[in-house]
């Protein structure tokens, strides 16, 4: 079983939201105000979503890395991302 690591109202998920990384480079990619990016990974965390997430479509619900099409841009994408943990 998953360790519970984050709580808030009654809802449980293994990843605190600031652990969303990929959200918070993908909204700093896209120029997002920083509120909305915070915002973005406190529904991720109590949705349960893949660690992997980088943004919400309301059609089609949370996108993830594997999402991006083409392979040059994810590769992109992760290495700024790798970039921000350092």
């Amino acid at each position: 079983m998953p360790q519970i690591v984050f709580e808030e109202n009654n809802k449980i998920s293994k990843y605190k939201p600031e652990e969303y990384i990929y959200i918070k480079k993908w909204g700093e990619m896209m120029g997002v105000l920083n509120y909305y990016i915070k915002e973005s990974q406190l529904k991720a965390s109590k949705e349960c979503a893949p660690i992997t997430a980088t943004h919400f479509l309301k059609e089609k619900g949370w996108q993830t890395i594997d999402d991006i099409p083409d392979p040059q841009a994810k590769k992109y994408f992760c290495n700024e991302v790798k970039k921000g943990l350092k």
